[in-house]
């Protein structure tokens, strides 16, 4: 883990009153000796809990893009960022996918009665990922402002797609999941959370619920196998609509050589 960032002694995450799991997507190692910027990419627990000293912390870091892959249900529920009266833009990325809490949904279910419901989640992404991933590359990829993108704990929705963005820009898979799966450093929070958020998930088993308040590179792994594989993403990309031209603006975004 030392040799993860650019800077060994880098805390990844940064203190955001009023949310968690808030780090910079960048400062890693690319494969071909480039490294990914700091300051134009982070991604975050959600936001619509954020105090005014965490709206200052987002000032100071000239965050100008703010971009939820939450569900409407879950806006409606918990509601979001308030951005109005503010220089940052507010994008919802609206997949239609959100947290199984009420098996009210197709699929709800076998996520509940699974043993590991999160690599059901997982799939799940991916069956949508041409709007809930997508969209999100697209718009770092076009927007000239510090960008953050989050969904309720940061670390399913959001570490997939910075899992992606890392990839893009060339860093080597085993350095994205490491990174992917710091989020279980956060796994306290992260349940304590999402059982203050969905009441309705008491009724899991204890390792159930641990299981989806942690973070484990096989449910990344398998969920990509079926469409190509973590080794060859490049023509699932094209396809879920982040083709070349949006890679290379990425790339050209987020890495130094």
């Amino acid at each position: 883990m030392a040799d993860l960032f650019i800077d060994p002694g880098i805390d990844p995450f940064i203190d955001v009153d009023g949310t968690f799991n808030f780090r910079d997507v960048g400062g890693r190692h690319t494969r071909d000796g480039g490294k990914t910027r700091t300051g134009v990419l982070y991604r975050s627990a959600s936001l619509d809990r954020l105090t005014e000293r965490g709206r200052t912390v987002l000032d100071s870091l000239g965050i100008g893009l703010v971009v939820d892959v939450r569900s409407s249900a879950e806006l409606e529920r918990h509601g979001r960022f308030a951005f109005e009266g503010s220089s940052i833009e507010w994008h919802h990325v609206d997949s239609g996918f959100g947290p199984p809490v009420a098996a009210e949904r197709p699929g709800d279910n076998e996520v509940f009665e699974a043993d590991d419901p999160m690599s059901v989640v997982f799939r799940m992404i991916v069956e949508v990922a041409d709007s809930l991933l997508a969209t999100p590359l697209q718009l770092f990829a076009r927007t000239d402002q510090p960008m953050v993108f989050h969904c309720t704990s940061g670390k399913d929705r959001t570490g997939f797609i910075a899992f992606l963005v890392q990839m893009i820009a060339g860093v080597d898979p085993e350095d994205a999941f490491e990174d992917f799966e710091l989020s279980a450093a956060a796994m306290g929070t992260v349940r304590a959370d999402m059982e203050a958020r969905f009441p309705e998930m008491a009724k899991l088993e204890p390792h159930k619920l641990d299981r989806m308040a942690g973070a484990d590179r096989r449910w990344i792994i398998d969920a990509l196998d079926p469409v190509g594989g973590v080794g060859d993403l490049d023509p699932w990309l094209d396809s879920i609509g982040v083709d070349r031209a949006t890679r290379d603006a990425i790339r050209r975004r987020f890495v130094m050589v």
